[in-house]
């Protein structure tokens, strides 16, 4: 269906007509699944127009090992469209109109610092600041947000202080932003409520005191060094809630459970299965900004749906499906364009370690071994996503293939005679039949990774489940494999050992509930290392620490691939799903 009547300032340059007019979308998922079945290889489709970068974590790392103030930069100068492809940077940036985004599933709140998922932050983050970001337009730095500075004020470097931006900020509902909301947001997030998870924000765990010397200032006191701590809180699961909405409902949502922050849009509507509205803050503390008049997110659940809105110029950036690059690129030709960045989503099964039969590792590695990782890759990313392990190869703490190819598996070639005989050695001699669970829109990995596990004896019902609902059933074990892609906010040990790999009762995502010492140590020592050389063999050792227990078995990294159009200005994607997805120095160029 197409979403008609919309008001504003079209890619192309025209303006949309009439009332917004926003209906639902029948999304049934059944004819995709079918072309997904036969489909066993894609073109290869993806040329000229990719622009891959790595280094959004390890700049950002590189600039918290450095250990020095913050000094904020400017505004960004206007630069042209998709991942700064075209336009000048002397064009004057344009006030007005309306972007239009689109999210593939309901959010299961809209709760930043509960949820998990990229969808959140892609409906609410702008509405909120947070202490540091990354730059938007250009990852590798860390830069002020709400801390107009920051130092290290301790050799130890466990002592930070922040300064905060001089100029008065107020929360939408008009009440002052002071110390004492950081304050009050940190204390939340360092230690969230009873059977309350906050799986994004384990660097907040790391704080053991804060204090407040004045209205301005902020000194957070940590427990050990931390070489990523600066980095770590760029992600929009920092966003700055306030003190008196905390007092009043005990997190950062109010009485409505509705996002109220200091940021650049302000949440005005929310129709489940339809739209989320926000508005330009007329209010913000950074003047002139921003650009746009509103920021709407459609939910549009079907892909084929999301592309014909998006080349009928309805929907400004959609995120792609490999198979349709070619077709984007010829429709598209001058008026946009197509950015591929790697990014940091792992293809992943995560068997239930709480109970039989994958408490046993060797039914674990059974998994592993039954994998055609090179077969999942083509069919699945047509070749373009690339093996690795808990780390992003392409990033600074990658294991090399070469060594990452000595664990059962990841060599890229399945071993169906060495899973039947793991299996045999675990008692399942004539196979196994279990639940595995997925996501809908993850649905596609989830037929691939079914056949190929059937041919060692694996015989997995899939359950297709809405976003909320998988969250709950992965919070509660209630599988016995789960397939899932999970992505961390940014590229270190920090973030992708501390969702899923340590303790679960420090993880922010270790639904396997498998527990390994030797994993725990080593994440510990890696952590407090500043010398990047030293850390890396320490992050090394974790790796194959916890590979060797297959707790997470990671199929394929999936590259990132967005269009949009040239009349967007002032975006570029980051590695990262959950950083610069703010939009406050967007604009919209008219024709």
């Amino acid at each position: 269906m197409i979403l008609t009547g919309l008001r504003f300032a079209h890619p192309t340059g025209c303006s949309g007509r009439g009332p917004p007019e926003r209906r639902g979308v029948s999304m049934t998922g059944s004819g995709e699944r079918r072309w997904w079945q036969r489909r066993a290889r894609r073109r290869a489709v993806l040329k000229g127009s990719a622009a891959l970068s790595v280094g959004a974590g390890v700049a950002a790392f590189l600039a918290a090992c450095a250990g020095g103030g913050g000094k904020p930069q400017g505004a960004a100068t206007a630069v042209g469209g998709p991942g700064q492809q075209a336009g000048a940077a002397t064009v004057q940036p344009r006030r007005g109109g309306t972007l239009n985004y689109r999210i593939n599933a309901d959010p299961p709140s809209l709760n930043l610092w509960t949820e998990f998922t990229y969808i959140v932050g892609n409906s609410v983050a702008p509405v909120y600041n947070q202490l540091l970001q990354l730059d938007p337009l250009d990852e590798s730095k860390v830069i002020g947000d709400l801390a107009k500075s920051w130092e290290y004020v301790n050799p130890e470097k466990t002592e930070i202080i922040f300064k905060l931006q001089d100029a008065p900020i107020t929360f939408h509902d008009g009440k002052p932003f002071t110390a004492e909301d950081v304050k009050a947001t940190y204390e939340w997030l360092r230690e969230p409520p009873k059977n309350t998870p906050s799986p994004r924000t384990t660097a907040a765990r790391n704080i053991q005191a804060i204090e407040i010397p004045d209205a301005k200032t902020v000194k957070f006191k940590l427990k050990q060094p931390q070489a990523s701590f600066l980095s770590a809180i760029c992600n929009h699961h920092y966003a700055m809630g306030a003190k008196h909405i905390i007092a009043q409902t005990g997190g950062l949502l109010d009485a409505q459970q509705q996002p109220i922050g200091t940021g650049p849009f302000v949440f005005k509507n929310y129709r489940r299965n339809n739209v989320i509205d926000l508005e330009r803050n007329r209010s913000y503390w950074r003047q002139d900004r921003p650009y746009l008049d509103a920021f709407t997110v459609f939910i549009v659940q079907e892909d084929t749906t999301a592309l014909t809105n998006f080349l009928a110029g309805q929907l400004h950036i959609l995120r792609l499906r490999i198979s349709d690059v070619a077709r984007v690129e010829k429709e598209l030709g001058p008026r946009g364009a197509v950015v591929v960045t790697p990014s940091l989503s792992r293809v992943a099964l995560i068997p239930n370690g709480t109970r039989p039969p994958f408490n046993d590792v060797r039914m674990r590695e059974a998994l592993s071994a039954a994998i055609d990782r090179d077969e999942f890759n083509q069919i699945v990313d047509e070749g373009r996503g690339f093996k690795g392990s808990y780390n992003n190869p392409k990033g600074p703490w990658g294991m090399p293939e070469s060594e990452l190819a000595k664990f059962t598996g990841y060599s890229g070639k399945a071993d169906l005679q060495k899973a039947k005989q793991l299996m045999a050695a675990a008692g399942y001699e004539n196979g196994y039949k279990g639940r595995m669970p997925v996501r809908q829109d993850f649905e596609q990995n989830a037929v691939t990774l079914q056949a190929q596990l059937k041919k060692a004896g694996f015989d997995f019902t899939l359950e297709v489940e809405k976003s909320a609902v998988l969250t709950q059933r992965a919070n509660s074990t209630d599988f016995d494999v789960l397939c899932h892609t999970w992505a961390t906010p940014f590229d270190d040990p920090d973030d992708s050992f501390a969702e899923m790999l340590i303790h679960p009762d420090r993880a922010g995502r270790n639904w396997a509930k498998i527990i390994i010492p030797e994993v725990d140590r080593l994440f510990d020592l890696q952590r407090a290392e500043f010398d990047p050389a030293k850390r890396k063999q320490l992050v090394l050792e974790c790796d194959r620490a916890a590979l060797a227990q297959y707790p997470n078995i990671v199929v394929v990294y999936d590259p990132q691939i967005q269009a949009s159009y040239t009349t967007v200005k002032n975006y570029k994607p980051h590695v990262s799903l959950y950083t610069n997805q703010r939009f406050e120095e967007v604009w919209l160029e008219r024709g």
